[in-house]
């Protein structure tokens, strides 16, 4: 026997990057990441401050395989910091970390 689902109980599929720009845990692990990646990117520190950036952006990136589900996020991130572009939907979290 077949049961049919009414129409408007069928809900829309969401992608990996959707459901992540709707997880607030996700975006702030993202947006932390993401300043901390351009912060190593495209200022000069000492070789002790270098790794310490570096062990905080591991450590970041181990939360974001926690909370989020794009499993190419950490990389868009890198590129995104690398290029100076803030991803669009992490433009209020990264504000408020940052202010």
């Amino acid at each position: 026997m077949v049961t049919a689902v009414p129409q408007a109980r069928v809900e829309r599929v969401l992608s990996p990057e959707e459901m992540d720009a709707n997880n607030a845990e996700c975006r702030a692990a993202a947006a932390q990441k993401w300043i901390t990646d351009y912060t190593v990117m495209h200022n000069d520190y000492s070789g002790e401050q270098f790794i310490t950036l570096l062990k905080a952006s591991q450590r970041q990136a181990e939360k974001i395989k926690a909370a989020c589900r794009n499993k190419r996020l950490i990389a868009q991130l890198m590129d995104a910091a690398t290029a100076k572009i803030e991803p669009a939907w992490l433009q209020t979290d990264i504000t408020i970390l940052r202010d």
